[in-house]
């Protein structure tokens, strides 16, 4: 067994390999090798990042970037698209003016939010298929892949360990957990994965469930926030108004095989009533959901 913990993307990563067919610790460096190019690849909190040359260029110039880079880019506008989708891949003004998480986390004036609003429209991004070049329309716009990037790199990661010969492993990219093949060491062979209680210190959880080959992605208010003047803002912010979200959900989780879909619908679905999550997932093959509200009710969505 190979365990690995470090913190990279904003929050501690932890990687295990509790079986392989293959050379464990080589495997392990591959990972951590992978997701420090991932970072330098699609960060949108650093300035030297293939993306945030994207952003850079934005009103001047189109910009060709990598394939990986340009199609989830193309994934996250398609989505960002999407009838009531509250994911915007194009929120990053937005998330940069709030700055929710960071140490000059602050609340901005409705004025500043309502001119950083007018540059996160989806659909002045455009794409370039045939040359891999993006192109965002507006000075001042800004891509932000948050919501999606960390499902498609558990993927690649979890794709690439399988390819080598890993047959029992665990991938948690904070907020968001990929289990491969068997827990060895558990009896009824699956994975237990706790759900963080919302009204507790990092670490204490509501419940824990049983995964196999499985992915769970959650995204909650309790993971970044900021206070002023004893009023509470998270950091989901909603595109449609500029605001954080205004919601007595605690969290939402999606279940789901891989673990892009699951960062995909968390995003579209977060914000909405519970009465349209519920609609959305029981039509939707391949996902299941739990939703965990500020005084502790749980509410599953499974088969």
């Amino acid at each position: 067994m190979v365990t690995k913990s470090i913190q990279l993307m904003g929050t501690i990563i932890k990687l295990q390999i509790m079986s392989t067919q293959g050379n464990p610790q080589q495997e392990m460096d591959w990972a951590i090798k992978q997701l420090k190019h991932y970072e330098n690849v699609f960060s949108a909190n650093d300035d030297s990042s293939l993306l945030m040359q994207v952003n850079h260029a934005a009103g001047k110039r189109a910009v060709t970037v990598p394939r990986e880079l340009f199609w989830l880019i193309e994934v996250g506008k398609r989505y960002s698209l999407f009838e009531q989708s509250n994911l915007n891949i194009a929120i990053g003004p937005l998330v940069k003016l709030w700055h929710i998480g960071f140490q000059d986390a602050r609340e901005p004036s409705d004025k500043e939010i309502q001119a950083k609003l007018a540059l996160t429209n989806p659909a002045d991004i455009y794409l370039d298929a045939r040359t891999s070049r993006v192109y965002l329309d507006k000075p001042g716009m800004e891509i932000d892949l948050g919501a999606l990037a960390k499902g498609y790199f558990a993927d690649q990661i979890a794709n690439g360990w399988k390819h080598d010969g890993v047959v029992s492993g665990m991938i948690n990219l904070g907020g968001n957990v990929v289990v491969i093949g068997d827990h060895p060491h558990h009896e009824d062979h699956h994975w237990i994965v706790g759900l963080q209680d919302p009204a507790k210190p990092q670490g204490q959880c509501i419940r824990c469930l049983k995964l196999r080959d499985q992915s769970i992605v959650t995204s909650g208010t309790y993971q970044r926030n900021l206070q002023v003047h004893h009023r509470f803002f998270h950091h989901l912010i909603n595109p449609q108004t500029g605001y954080p979200f205004t919601t007595d959900l605690a969290s939402l989780s999606i279940i789901s095989r891989k673990s892009l879909p699951g960062e995909l619908w968390t995003s579209i679905l977060f914000g909405h009533s519970w009465e349209y999550i519920e609609q959305v997932v029981h039509k939707t093959a391949g996902i299941q959901a739990i939703g965990i509200w500020q005084d502790g009710l749980t509410r599953d969505l499974f088969d």
